[in-house]
């Protein structure tokens, strides 16, 4: 039963962090976007790994439920 809950604290702890990353990331694509001079490649890369921690939260969270 220990191991279980420190897991679920872990999994949670990570939850927490890509939350908070995938914020930091929608950000930084905020920050580009009202630059005059857009440089697309890096939003569109920037855009990926949101979308790629946005898939990883939503497997987390159905671990979870």
């Amino acid at each position: 039963m220990q191991n279980t809950r420190e897991a679920s604290r872990t999994e949670n702890a990570y939850l927490e962090s890509l939350l908070a990353k995938h914020e930091a990331i929608s950000g930084r694509i905020d920050q580009e976007l009202k630059h005059p001079a857009i440089q697309e490649s890096l939003v569109k890369r920037l855009k990926l790994e949101k979308l790629k921690i946005k898939e990883q939260i939503v497997h987390l969270e159905g671990r979870l439920n």
